[in-house]
């Protein structure tokens, strides 16, 4: 299902309050390299609302949308 731009940005902002981050959940759909990526920037991740972004340098936005796609509980707007 494709949602919307604004939708998924707004998603991918607010990742760090939305998801839980463990290896264990996370590899069920991301490899350990990509797992890797993302604890590296884990902070940044947190910081997205204070910051008013919905990115982080450093993580390409595939895998922000891969983790909104498969660990958050987001509503989705279907046209």
């Amino acid at each position: 299902m494709k949602i919307e731009k604004k939708t998924m940005n707004e998603a991918k902002q607010w990742l760090g309050y939305r998801g839980l981050f463990r290896r264990w959940v996370i590899t069920t759909f991301m490899s350990d390299e990509e797992y890797d990526v993302i604890e590296a920037h884990k902070k940044e991740i947190y910081q997205m609302p204070v910051l008013n972004t919905f990115s982080v340098s450093g993580v390409p936005d595939s895998l922000l949308e891969k983790l909104v796609d498969h660990l958050t509980l987001t509503g989705h707007v279907v046209k």
